[in-house]
């Protein structure tokens, strides 16, 4: 390892415009067409086959809570109306759900069954004494349970390190996008689950946003803040792009606030996002954190770190060309959040001197949410960044490069 002394490394051309640029994340969102027939909205409503037939007294039944969920079943809905009793017999499309709780004549509490189609089913309540019925009263939707049906990142960023040209302020993002589902762990949209390292990562999907007709998503903090992410209609997400060090606070779960669109149900999701309780991250080695660039060789690149507290760590390595004009290779290593790792040194395609590499360790916490309308995981990561760089240089050289005039 060497210090080459009156380094100033440059800085890259806009993280923002590399996240979406797919070479981060390798993902292209997809407007959904208005024609697409997995809109729900096309749906039709099953026959409810659970009406008796004789002279009975009529059940009202007034409201339904929540009023949606998916074909799996197993959901805790409120009915109310009345008048309910023991011998209270309650079908969803002439399904028989399982009954919780009579909380009072007015109220019942009920499990969903499952559904084998979605869409609007009438829900009927039927007692020794009476029979009611209530038109599109719950609508299913198909379970997704297992897969990705939310992705986005709630991101801040610093730079560590006294040799960048112009060294750029603490700053931060937030998008996001509910998803057609995709069979696809939500860690797998960032970086390798096998805890190797893979160059030029790419999830290799594409995926679809679903609801487009929200103009902006609101995520509340416990203090009372909230952060707003308007949708932009160039990515196909809610994006706020200049996060400030007034809305992202470290170890906060952040919940998402009323959501209303035109072809789903309101609904709100409590945590949302949990960002890492990472305010004494600090990256021990390499020292990143110095005066002056190192220069490695790809034998040392030893990592290790301390207080981060996130479920994994993000290692992005990107190499620079020797234009100085872009990165022409990313090394990524998703790895468990143990405070130290090695990047490998076979993983390089190729690792000529004299290149800068900026260095992206970013402390991850996945949110453990599911979307309420069809179980799909929410795969929204709450993140913080360390940003360092070093230069390449073959072992006991020190390289003089022509491209940054300043390392000779």
């Amino acid at each position: 390892m060497n210090h080459a002394s009156s380094i100033r490394v440059i800085v890259e051309p806009g993280l923002i415009a590399w996240l979406f640029s797919g070479c981060s994340l390798g993902l292209t969102f997809l407007e959904e067409s208005p024609g697409d027939s997995n809109r729900l909205d096309s749906f039709t409503e099953p026959v409810d086959t659970g009406t008796p037939t004789g002279n009975l007294d009529t059940i009202e039944i007034t409201s339904v809570l929540p009023d949606f969920g998916t074909t799996a079943g197993g959901l805790a809905v409120t009915i109310t109306g009345g008048i309910f009793d023991d011998s209270a017999q309650v079908l969803f499309g002439g399904q028989e759900a399982t009954i919780l709780s009579l909380e009072s004549e007015n109220e019942l509490r009920v499990l969903t069954p499952a559904q084998s189609t979605e869409g609007y089913v009438t829900i009927g309540i039927r007692t020794d004494s009476g029979f009611g019925s209530l038109d599109s009263a719950f609508r299913y939707f198909k379970d997704h349970a297992g897969e990705t049906g939310a992705m986005g990142e709630f991101h801040w960023y610093h730079y560590i390190g006294d040799y960048w040209q112009n060294r750029p302020p603490d700053g931060g993002f937030a998008y996001f996008a509910f998803l057609d589902p995709v069979s696809l762990d939500p860690w797998e949209i960032f970086g390798p689950t096998t805890e190797d390292c893979a160059v030029d990562y790419s999830a290799a999907t594409s995926l679809s946003s679903i609801i487009q007709d929200v103009p902006v998503a609101t995520l509340n903090a416990p203090n009372g803040s909230s952060v707003t992410l308007p949708w932009n209609s160039t990515y196909f997400v809610f994006y706020n792009q200049a996060l400030t060090d007034s809305e992202y606070y470290f170890g906060v779960t952040y919940n998402l606030a009323e959501f209303s669109s035109s072809s789903y149900p309101s609904f709100h999701v409590d945590d949302f996002v949990t960002t890492p309780d990472a305010a004494g991250f600090q990256i021990i080695s390499p020292a990143l954190a110095g005066s002056d660039a190192l220069q490695l060789s790809k034998y040392e690149l030893q990592f290790s770190w301390t207080g981060s507290h996130g479920d994994r760590l993000l290692l992005m390595l990107a190499l620079w060309n020797s234009e100085g004009t872009d990165y022409e290779t990313t090394v990524s290593c998703l790895v468990p959040d143990t405070g130290s790792f090695t990047v490998p040194s076979a993983v390089w395609p190729s690792y000529p001197t004299g290149r800068q590499i900026t260095v992206y360790a970013t402390s991850m916490t996945m949110s453990d949410a599911v979307v309420p309308f069809n179980g799909a995981s929410v795969g929204i990561a709450g993140e913080y960044a360390l940003i360092g760089a070093f230069f390449t240089q073959l072992t006991g050289t020190v390289y003089c490069s022509s491209v940054f005039p300043w390392t000779c």
